[in-house]
């Protein structure tokens, strides 16, 4: 008999747990306020959703929902148009799948999510016209999908997110009319997307991203027109995809990615109108496609793109950039000398950088001032078959390709030297430790 009632008891138990804990396995839309209003009285021990949460149409707050603890499914409030922030949430500490906030007309604050520190899935924030702050993420800590903000023209800050330590897609912050700054994501340490700011008309800098070092993806700044500072990325040293910094008329330098080695894909610097230099990309070693220089109208040189390997340019465009003189980098050159090698320089450049044959000859004259004193006369140059090298006493020489590779060798004996043998290019004769380039046509 103590058994039979045991067993009843535990029965009653479980029986009660479970209809706490577990309803709506096919989920539930919220289309009018007395949908919320009711949900305590229809459902007093539910406090547990196993499928999904709309929330649409006329709602005007969520206080009936105050005693939801989860949600398994995703979680939506789209399309509303009374609904001003999140109020009767507090409770909610699990969501399961992604969180949505979608052309709500009056939405102005996130406020009521403050128990959520995971998004299980991508957060979309997304074409809220009265939304200005996220508050409400403030104990935000992971998304496992992408972020985007978007279409938001009221949104002032972005620093309630703050606590983000990792997102796993990409960060996508766009056409955010009204937002001065992308300060917010100080704790931001692991990135597995790509990194875009479009069209953000009101963005003057990116805020510090001090943990980051590494973009899973693309990375894109574009149609930033009043973006004058991108100093908050200066420990990003790898973007897995390509990098495109483009219409940006305000940025002057790039000064913040000092530490940037390597690039996974195309490189393009395209319309930034008032771009002075790329001195920044100093440490850029390699990239693994196009590289773009294309209508930067302040641009002078490229001076800071020298370390880059020209085996991982894929193709060289350099066009419209009317005040770009100087191109004659070593690696420049080095590329340019493969005649097979896809480029486009077109006569929208300054002297110096038109054609690959102007940028060449200016690899040969641009011999760093401590050799200039070992230089010699050399002609033709360029030349396709023999050199001339007038007063210089007989002796072994050597040719060198401008990696320093030796190609090749001979003996000097006086006058000329023959070098119908080689390869289209750019090389240095060395002859009696004095060095000069000369061009093999």
């Amino acid at each position: 008999m103590l058994r039979q009632l045991t067993a009843i008891v535990l029965l009653f138990i479980s029986s009660y747990c479970q209809a706490q804990t577990s309803c709506f396995p096919n989920g539930i839309t919220f289309n009018t306020q007395s949908d919320v209003d009711n949900f305590a009285t229809q459902n007093p021990l539910c406090n547990r959703i196993s499928g999904f949460v709309r929330v649409t149409g006329e709602v005007s707050n969520l206080l009936g929902l105050a005693q939801l603890d989860s949600i398994d499914g995703y979680f939506m409030v789209a399309q509303t148009n009374l609904l001003q922030n999140l109020q009767g949430l507090e409770s909610l500490r699990f969501i399961g799948g992604a969180v949505t906030f979608d052309q709500n007309q009056q939405l102005q604050t996130l406020n009521g999510l403050q128990g959520i520190t995971a998004v299980n899935g991508d957060l979309w924030i997304t074409d809220n016209p009265a939304l200005d702050s996220l508050a409400g993420l403030n104990n935000l800590q992971s998304i496992d999908g992408f972020l985007t903000i978007t279409f938001c023209p009221q949104l002032l800050s972005l620093m309630a997110l703050s606590n983000v330590q990792s997102i796993s897609g990409d960060l996508n912050v766009i056409n955010s009319l009204s937002l001065p700054s992308a300060a917010g994501f100080s704790s931001l340490s692991s990135f597995g997307g790509a990194f875009n700011f479009y069209g953000d008309s009101a963005l003057v800098d990116l805020g510090e991203f001090p943990l980051l070092t590494a973009v899973g993806a693309e990375f894109q700044l574009s149609y930033n027109p009043a973006l004058t500072s991108i100093a908050g990325l200066s420990n990003l040293s790898t973007v897995a995809g390509g990098v495109e910094i483009s219409e940006n008329p305000a940025l002057l330098g790039i000064e913040g990615l000092q530490q940037l080695e390597s690039i996974g894909g195309d490189l393009g610097i395209k319309n930034n109108s008032n771009l002075q230099n790329v001195s920044a990309f100093e440490s850029l070693s390699a990239i693994a496609g196009e590289l773009e220089i294309v209508g930067n109208t302040s641009l002078s040189s490229l001076q800071g793109l020298q370390q880059i390997n020209p085996a991982t340019i894929e193709a060289l465009v350099i066009s419209n950039n009317g005040s770009l003189s100087f191109c004659a980098l070593p690696n420049i050159c080095a590329y340019l000398e493969n005649q097979t090698a896809p480029a486009f320089i077109d006569a929208s450049n300054a002297n110096g950088c038109n054609t690959s044959d102007e940028i060449l000859q200016q690899c040969v004259l641009n011999i760093p001032e401590a050799t200039q004193k070992q230089q010699f006369e050399l002609y033709p140059n360029p030349t396709s078959n023999v050199l001339n090298v007038p007063e210089v006493e007989a002796g072994p020489y050597e040719i060198t390709n401008l990696f320093g590779q030796l190609v090749y060798t001979g003996y000097f004996s006086g006058h000329a030297i023959d070098i119908t043998g080689l390869c289209e290019g750019v090389y240095i004769l060395n002859l009696h430790q004095r060095k000069t380039r000369f061009i093999k046509q």
